[in-house]
């Protein structure tokens, strides 16, 4: 059975669109694309709760970072003012509050995937256009929230992994070869070089599901706008690039900043 636009049939289940999206992701975009509605709130929802889960998952951890390592460690290193042991408890219980270590973390990253879609999609809607395509904005949206199913897999290794090991995985890029940021038990900080933050941004964003993400994005571009599998691999290249340097160029001013603050007088 055909979909109008000639795509095979798929149930409205978001189990078999899943799917669907592993399997043959171009015939999922085109029967989502000829469907329209709401069905991306779907995977805007189940992006949403992992990100929540996370966030969850995380809270003990971030509470446990306060209580034994940051606030014993700054109660000795800052000289300025005595802090006595009741202040000290006050602390413990204000930064290892549920609102701390869980909330504010997880509307954070909620609000900056949100953020991020709508970035990316405005960007691909501008690129089609100039193209020459006659797709409408919100086709582009269900395509780059859709496209999302690689970070939710993502997203429930790093739970799995933070729920057997106890420790944090914020992404699995290849950045994770490079420790920038050794712990240090006196919070000393040593600051990277301008050449190891760059590449440490350029790998950060360099990660199998991202990969697997901008690939699905590609294709839900050729079938929205029209393009040929060239032009589709170019647009992902153009935006992922442009961001990319973004980022890196906020990481050297950032870095360039830092150090002039920390130079002496």
């Amino acid at each position: 059975m055909s979909t109008n636009n000639g795509t095979p049939f798929m149930s409205q289940g978001i189990v078999k669109i899943i799917l669907g999206m592993i399997l043959r992701p171009k015939d999922t975009h085109s029967y989502l694309l000829a469907q329209g509605g709401h069905k991306w709130l779907y995977m805007a929802a189940l992006a949403t709760l992992m990100v929540i889960i996370l966030a969850v998952i995380s809270g003990p951890i971030i509470a446990s970072y306060f209580e034994e390592i940051f606030i014993p460690n700054y109660v000795t290193l800052d000289d300025r003012f005595e802090i006595t042991p009741e202040i000290q408890a006050q602390m413990e219980q204000v930064l290892t509050h549920p609102i701390i270590t869980i909330g504010f973390p997880a509307v954070f990253m909620v609000t900056m995937m949100w953020v991020g879609w709508l970035i990316w999609t405005v960007a691909l809607h501008l690129v089609g256009m100039w193209l020459g395509g006659k797709h409408r904005f919100g086709q582009i949206w269900q395509v780059v929230v859709w496209s999302q199913l690689p970070i939710i897999f993502s997203g429930f290794l790093a739970s799995i992994y933070i729920l057997i090991t106890g420790e944090f995985i914020f992404n699995l890029s290849l950045a994770r070869l490079f420790d920038l940021e050794p712990d240090f038990p006196d919070l000393s900080f040593v600051q990277p070089s301008v050449g190891q933050m760059v590449m440490h941004a350029l790998l950060a964003r360099i990660e199998l599901f991202q990969v697997w993400s901008l690939i699905l994005i590609g294709i839900g571009m050729m079938v929205a706008v029209k393009l040929s599998i060239r032009k589709a691999i170019l647009v992902i290249l153009l935006v992922w690039g442009t961001f990319t340097l973004i980022s890196i160029l906020m990481v050297v001013i950032s870095t360039i900043i830092s150090t002039f603050i920390g130079m002496p007088g």
